[in-house]
């Protein structure tokens, strides 16, 4: 099923694509995301004229549009649209089974809401949280606490910690392309990026990484 997902996963907003277009280079795109690239292209150029090519984010093979015409020249992948909503027919079922499961098991034992888990700790199940932090939304139990907020820190001092809770989690988004989200990494300047700072944005020409994957690896690099 994740090899599936990946497949039917649009290499800029990492979601599953939404009108997607086909590419010269047999790629797909989000007709959305397609349409930022363009917009962000002609940014980067500084240009009135509407900007007639980009790279493909999956192979960097340019793709270029007829002047005037734009994506409007690129075919709609139809067939990969009826993949997409056949997948999430039976994700749909799934889901739900799912639910409807854990709901009678929950309702049959009488049990309460769960407790609330450290969510750094790689242990499986992780120990309970002793501290929700309300400025990183993220739960710690008492030993990721005081590795990740020591005291002696001056910039954690405005962090605050509360009794453990669910934390409300907001979308990281881009601050030089709005809406985007932060899904990568750059090496180089050692922050967080969208995919459009990688594809056209002052980043294209620097090593980036997962996001996730640069995660864990600084996370273990503080534990220790």
């Amino acid at each position: 099923m994740e090899a599936l997902e990946s497949e039917l996963t649009c290499p800029v907003c990492l979601e599953l694509y939404s009108t997607p277009l086909l590419l010269p280079c047999l790629h797909n795109l989000c007709q959305r995301c397609a349409e930022e690239i363009l917009l962000a292209t002609k940014k980067k150029e500084e240009s009135d004229d509407d900007a007639t090519s980009f790279p493909c984010p999956t192979c960097r093979k340019n793709v270029e549009f007829e002047r005037g015409r734009g994506l409007e020249s690129l075919r709609r992948n139809i067939t990969l649209e009826n993949i997409i909503e056949r997948y999430l027919s039976s994700l749909g079922c799934f889901l739900y089974l799912t639910v409807y499961w854990f709901r009678y098991r929950e309702l049959a034992k009488g049990t309460k809401r769960s407790p609330v888990l450290c969510d750094v700790c790689d242990a499986d199940p992780p120990p309970k949280a002793t501290k929700t932090c309300l400025t990183c939304q993220i739960s710690y139990c008492d030993n990721c606490v005081r590795t990740t907020h020591p005291s002696n820190k001056k910039a954690f001092t405005r962090h605050k910690l509360v009794e453990p809770q669910q934390a409300k989690r907001k979308v990281l988004t881009c601050p030089d392309h709005e809406d985007e989200k932060l899904n990568m990494f750059c090496c180089v300047d050692e922050m967080p990026i969208c995919a459009l700072c990688k594809l056209v944005g002052k980043h294209s020409e620097h090593k980036v990484a997962a996001l996730a994957q640069m995660y864990r690896a600084k996370k273990v690099n503080v534990i220790q």
